[in-house]
């Protein structure tokens, strides 16, 4: 292979890992307290338009995204069982780990990408 191309390979595989989606952070989209709480959207995120989300109480939830993929988790402060799922696997199921005996906790609900809780 001769320099140029090495060095074209490289410029390739650079831009390449920069296309790449980062997995987001986590927001909170509800608290513990029954309010309405508004989901932005973006040209640059999965979500597209805003809307209004009504949280209840004692639920939290967590979600993040980015340009192509979003994941959700959401308990209760006063259960042990999360729940959550992506985009890239559809349903919205049982998290393999549980909270603990005490409930959930923020800590407990940050969302993953890959994983949904």
């Amino acid at each position: 292979m001769k320099k140029s191309q090495i060095s074209l390979a490289s410029l390739i595989a650079t831009a390449a890992i920069g296309i790449v989606s980062v997995e987001a952070t986590a927001v909170t989209a509800c608290a513990g307290t029954a309010t309405s709480v508004t989901v932005s959207g973006s040209t640059a995120s999965f979500v597209k338009n805003d809307f209004s989300l009504k949280c209840s109480a004692n639920v939290l939830m967590d979600y993040s995204q980015d340009a192509v993929t979003a994941g959700v988790c959401a308990g209760s402060i006063k259960g042990k069982n999360k729940f959550g799922g992506t985009t890239a696997g559809g349903a919205v199921s049982a998290a393999t780990t549980t909270c603990g005996t005490d409930g959930c906790t923020t800590t407990e609900v940050a969302s993953n990408l890959t994983t949904g809780c």
